[in-house]
């Protein structure tokens, strides 16, 4: 494919075409450039690539694609447009060959339940004798090999690669994460969605959105865009449901464990750590998940399962009884010492407040409930003093300690999410670590430590750098060594 095939896709503002040369590769790295590379200058949260343009005509890209107004040199190709996220999106998915339209590609967003969705699709997959790709918080799988993930929804680009070795490796599905940021930085963007999921909504990245009411209607405009081809489900039991479909072209299909008449229901028969007895469709199940919110999560599941085409009813319940829990989502982790560990990546006021309240419907006799969190710097402060409102409800006991305090002062975070408690004194701990130690060596055999926050993360982001830290080692090391 030559230049002017690119420029074809797109709606310029301004052409400067001096040669129609051969296209091999796009980027929005300036440092990926050479002779056969069609470079899309964006403004990112730390750089924009309109400041490499001038740098980069000696590597003579075969096209620059920018937005704001600026000298272009006269010796390369060019053309300007009114977004250049936008324009990234289009032009991935023509450099890959439209990998998507060939995909039963199945998108799910909401506030919480995202990963815990699409990687049970995935292992559900995997028990139906289906291949399948997945794009998520934890990690990415091409059909081969799994990859690294940095952000939840990856950049077009990326996603685009991604579909075209996914189809390449003989996938039939794919299941993805759509993040808030992935729909507004059109990272989703000319993405052939056949079923898209929506779990639900609560407070989160008003530090990005500005208000609830944008972040909302962020998420909306995904289901606004799907095609007359695709289907919507969502959970009528969120009051936001109804809302994000209003104005959608896609057939849209309901469920719900309270709302009496969605498409699909469920209906909880026995709650427990060890696992779920449950009803889906007037169909009993058996899982090792544990927790209301999975309920949530399975019917999800269950849901787009069905209309993505993996099965029949049956044959989907039969599956679903086999999966395995999540890692850091309610995972249960057993030790010498009987104590009811569990890792969690709640970080948001209705993400803890629904993982403590299970625990304390699961809880018997005199146990004690002692809870661990802290919150993640740089990111939404309002949610602060919440989260801790949502602790101080079901915790016996509380330890506030760091998240991932990002470039912010660990203790100032600290004191923020404290004045939110209004019961309790909790324990301010600073050092993750010995926080931890510390919920070891209060908790008695029967108790439940909940560690919350961070999950399946196997790091803390403090000042720039990554530093290895898994709270799962680090609680049973200290178990273990009856710290």
């Amino acid at each position: 494919m030559r230049v002017s095939d690119y420029i074809a896709q797109l709606d310029p503002l301004d052409t400067q075409l001096i040669c129609d040369v051969e296209v091999k590769h796009l980027t929005q790295d300036s440092r990926e450039v050479n002779h056969q590379t069609v470079f899309v200058a964006i403004r990112g949260t730390r750089f924009d690539g309109h400041q490499f343009i001038h740098s980069m005509v000696e590597s003579r890209p075969a096209l620059m694609v920018y937005e704001s107004e600026m000298d272009i040199p006269s010796s390369v190709n060019a053309v300007r447009v009114s977004n250049t996220k936008q324009a990234l999106a289009t032009l991935a998915d023509f450099h890959f060959g439209s990998p998507s339209k060939q995909l039963q590609v199945v998108g799910i967003t909401g506030t919480n339940g995202k990963s815990s969705a699409v990687l049970m699709l995935h292992q559900l997959a995997k028990l139906l004798g289906i291949k399948s790709g997945l794009i998520s918080t934890l990690f990415m799988y091409d059909g081969e090999q799994s990859l690294p993930t940095i952000n939840t929804t990856p950049d077009s680009v990326t996603i685009q690669s991604l579909f075209a070795k996914m189809l390449a490796n003989g996938c039939s599905h794919v299941f993805m994460e759509v993040s808030s940021h992935g729909i507004d930085q059109y990272r989703t963007h000319q993405i052939d969605f056949n079923v898209a999921g929506f779990s639900n909504l609560s407070q989160d990245h008003l530090d990005y959105h500005g208000s609830m009411a944008a972040y909302r209607d962020c998420k909306k405009t995904w289901f606004d865009q799907l095609s007359d081809r695709a289907t919507a489900v969502i959970n009528l039991d969120d009051k936001h449901a109804s809302y994000m479909v209003q104005n959608t072209r896609a057939r849209v299909i309901t469920t719900a464990v309270r709302q009496p008449l969605a498409d699909h229901k469920a209906k909880i028969l026995e709650n427990t750590f060890e696992g779920l007895s449950l009803e889906i469709d007037r169909q009993s199940i058996w899982t090792r998940l544990s927790g209301e919110y999975n309920v949530y999560n399975l019917l999800m599941t269950y849901t787009l399962a069905l209309v993505s085409h993996m099965g029949s009813k049956d044959e989907v319940l039969v599956a679903m009884s086999q999966l395995t829990p999540v890692r850091g989502r309610m995972e249960y982790v057993p030790n010498s010492r009987g104590i009811h560990l569990i890792i969690d990546y709640a970080h948001t006021p209705d993400a803890l407040d629904a993982l403590l309240k299970t625990i304390r419907e699961q809880m018997t006799g005199s146990a004690k409930l002692i809870t661990l969190f802290g919150c993640g710097g740089d990111r939404d402060k309002a949610k602060r003093p919440m989260m801790a409102r949502a602790v101080d409800k079901w915790a016996h006991t509380t330890i506030v300690t760091s998240d991932n305090p990002r470039t912010e002062d660990p203790q100032q975070i600290i004191s923020e999410v404290v004045a939110g408690f209004e019961k309790q004194q909790p324990f301010q701990i600073t050092d993750r670590r010995e926080a931890i130690r510390l919920g070891v060596q209060l908790a008695q055999p029967a108790d439940v430590l909940v560690i919350a926050g961070k999950g399946h993360e196997t790091y803390q982001d403090i000042k720039g750098q990554r530093l290895d830290f898994d709270d799962r080692q680090v609680a049973l090391e200290l178990l273990n060594h009856h710290i």
